[in-house]
């Protein structure tokens, strides 16, 4: 059975509006919730035991998961994740799975399985971690975005800027690389220095891709002259 659900205030501050009913349970990261109802229960565990809690904290994950359900009649509940951004959903019907960048994952039915899936140094050069998040099985799948959220299906050839990537089927493989524009090691290192290009996935094969509209790194150096730096008040006697 369907969780129903709703996508408010999209694309900007998006929010997921469920309603559960009885036998039906939703896995949530812990800060994700902004408001329930009474018959919505709640309950935090690791899920998967030991070994996968720890695959989701190294894949930028908590290390527990809440579980939502009702026992008695219909329950509301809405989760608002901490980007400001989009939400997207998918419904996995057990023949293909999504892997999610670090910290995308929001939501999903219990009867979705999550697990680490380990990057190697493409991910660690690529920006996405050396840990990624792999949703398999059946059931509803919500994922969250920095910025607006764009999806293309792919048959062919694709660059996407590291930082704008968000989630792909694993039908597709991807490799990280200089940006194609450049020639050489001085060619790639004048474009990380001044163009601000360096390094992009390539993905191949045929699939559905989700790209976000901004990227964390240009706000996050944007920011860096206005951070409060303290001072050492320190004097002699």
């Amino acid at each position: 059975m369907t969780v129903e659900f709703s996508i408010d205030h999209k694309p900007d501050f998006a929010a997921l509006h469920l309603t559960l009913q009885p036998g039906q349970k939703l896995l949530a990261e812990p800060s994700a919730m902004a408001w329930k109802d009474a018959h919505v229960q709640l309950k935090a565990s690791a899920k998967g035991g030991v070994m996968k809690s720890l695959g989701r904290m190294f894949s930028g994950e908590s290390l527990f998961l809440n579980t939502y359900w009702t026992d008695e009649g219909a329950g509301n509940l809405t989760l608002a994740p901490g980007p400001a951004g989009d939400l997207s959903h998918v419904r996995l019907d057990g023949s293909v799975g999504i892997v999610l960048q670090a910290g995308a994952f929001v939501a999903s039915e219990e009867s979705v399985h999550l697990k680490a899936r380990w990057e190697g140094l493409r991910g660690l050069f690529g920006g996405e971690g050396l840990v990624l998040q792999h949703a398999t099985g059946q059931g509803d799948l919500f994922f969250n975005t920095w910025g607006g959220i764009l999806h293309y299906d792919l048959q062919d050839d694709w660059l996407v800027d590291t930082g704008c990537l968000v989630a792909f089927e694993d039908t597709l493989s991807y490799s990280v690389e200089p940006a194609p524009h450049r020639k050489g090691i001085g060619g790639f290192l004048k474009g990380m220095a001044f163009g601000g290009e360096g390094l992009v996935c390539r993905f191949r094969g045929r699939g559905r891709l989700w790209i976000q509209s901004r990227s964390a790194w240009p706000l996050a150096r944007f920011l860096h002259p206005y951070r409060r730096v303290q001072r050492s008040n320190s004097s002699n006697d």
